[in-house]
């Protein structure tokens, strides 16, 4: 029987006795996975899914390096959002995109391949699939998030005023009565999504306006605080965003990975909200080509004349 590893923590990073520890599961098959992944989220409110070629992370586009030319890389963080975001506002107001908020913009951005800092997710794991098994080659990393109770974290984090070094005091107690006020997904308003996105611009403020979470009102947070990710469903600016059932989370403060971020909270906590899979190189030669099957196809994906496309090159290197 092959092996899926369930990677919980930051590889760069020694295994932390707060949490972040590593599991293997054995598996017979794919559908022995599905099962056992089912009865790992079976306690969950949501399930969103993330599929990658590889081991990106969960870091967003706007904090990775970026290859400009094959001898010069740049950080994408040098970037201004406050700026570059009204800027591009300004100019879709030629192609009748005027209904557009900041996070709609923001949104079509990450969707169009621009630097943000959003992670794009899905709620359609054979979606998720597609994106991670682009060849025979690729070796996929499943992330799985349950975004209600990440979102609980964020409030309960930002509400308190937790500092990152005292995030493993945080219990699971504190994550569900959080959850059980809050209005599920939606908390994530546009509100504070835009302060989030404002935390990207060069000229910062100590503190930043964001909704309190728990009762009307606002509640005034430092910047420091605003180190969890949010979870949101966005306005389906493009129509591609519908039929891959798109769903985001939103970096704040913090520039590093989202698994670093919660590798630093109990494991009890962490097993509530976030883990990633990735598979040993004995499965992969078993069942790369079954796990592909699982996928929805391209022109379920694009919706338009890329799928044709798509899907005929993806069957060509499928083929070889």
């Amino acid at each position: 029987m092959s092996a899926v590893v369930i990677d919980i923590k930051d590889i760069r990073r020694p295994p932390s006795p707060k949490g972040g520890q590593q599991a293997m599961i054995t598996c017979a098959d794919l559908g022995d996975f599905t099962r056992k992944m089912d009865e790992k989220t079976e306690s969950w409110s949501h399930i969103w899914h993330r599929g990658t070629p590889s081991n990106f992370k969960q870091l967003p586009k706007i904090f990775r390096k970026a290859k400009i030319s094959p001898d010069n890389t740049a950080k994408f963080h040098n970037l201004d959002e406050s700026y570059l975001i009204p800027t591009i506002q300004r100019k879709l107001h030629h192609f009748n995109k005027t209904q557009l908020s900041q996070v709609d913009i923001i949104c079509l951005a990450q969707h169009l391949r621009f630097p943000t800092r959003l992670l794009d997710w899905t709620e359609n794991l054979s979606t998720a699939i597609y994106f991670a098994t682009p060849s025979p080659n690729a070796k996929p990393h499943l992330a799985f998030l349950d975004p209600t109770s990440l979102n609980a974290l964020q409030a309960f984090v930002a509400s308190n005023h937790i500092p990152r070094t005292d995030l493993n005091a945080v219990t699971v107690s504190d994550v569900t009565k959080t959850k059980k006020r809050l209005d599920g997904i939606s908390v994530s308003s546009d509100r504070i999504c835009a302060t989030y996105v404002e935390l990207g611009a060069k000229k910062l403020q100590k503190k930043f306006p964001i909704q309190r979470l728990t009762a009307p009102g606002y509640l005034e947070v430092p910047r420091e605080y605003l180190y969890i990710p949010v979870a949101f469903f966005p306005g389906y600016a493009h129509s591609r965003q519908l039929l891959q059932q798109s769903s985001f989370t939103i970096h704040g403060s913090s520039k590093e990975p989202l698994c670093a971020i919660l590798s630093d909270l109990r494991q009890d906590v962490l097993d509530m909200i976030f883990f990633t899979a990735r598979f040993e190189d004995a499965f992969l030669a078993e069942n790369i080509h079954h796990l592909r099957s699982l996928c929805a196809s391209p022109i379920q994906i694009f919706g338009d004349e890329e799928g044709v496309f798509q899907e005929t090159l993806d069957d060509l290197i499928w083929a070889m």
